[in-house]
């Protein structure tokens, strides 16, 4: 399972500029060093931590700057952000939530061409947490499937470009 998670830092270390992949290069070994450490108690909060990071640079993103609150329900992208905030509202303990489940939306903009270069990158980064955290259990039945779609999703990262000075 380590071997799964350093093949994920890898092709993120392959996807990103020069300057992340040096520190992906870090990440890696550092995740490898602390995986004998436990999971934090506090997994909820730092999955929704990331929720709010990644809807709060959406909504700045001028496609969705001008989306009222309807519009935001209908958006995939943003309407599975906010039934994730819904279903982590609603439990006590990380245990309680497949992989996949708090991975999905992440994995989404990952995958989408909707979102630009800086936005892909920040969902990245908290899968990149969530792996440093351990908050993928590698003992659930689920957690190889979660592996998958995490490999699968790097593998289909779109770095959509904005403006080239600042990408």
């Amino acid at each position: 399972q380590l071997h799964i998670l350093a093949v994920i830092l890898v092709v993120i270390f392959l996807l990103s500029n020069f300057a992340l992949q040096l520190s992906a290069i870090g990440r890696c070994c550092e995740i490898l060093l602390v995986s004998s450490m436990a999971r934090p108690e506090n997994g909820i909060y730092i999955i929704q931590g990331e929720v709010n990071l990644v809807v709060t640079a959406m909504r700045r993103n001028s496609r969705w700057s001008s989306h009222t609150h309807q519009d935001d329900e209908q958006d995939p992208l943003i309407n599975s952000f906010s039934q994730l905030k819904d279903v982590l509202n609603t439990i006590s303990d990380l245990d309680e939530l497949a992989p996949n489940e708090f991975l999905g939306a992440f994995l989404e903009v990952i995958r989408s061409e909707d979102t630009t270069g800086p936005i892909t990158g920040l969902a990245l980064s908290s899968v990149n947490k969530f792996l440093s955290y351990r908050l993928i259990d590698p003992n659930t039945a689920t957690a190889g499937a979660a592996i998958e779609n995490i490999a699968d999703a790097v593998t289909h990262a779109r770095f959509v470009g904005t403006d080239p000075s600042s990408d």
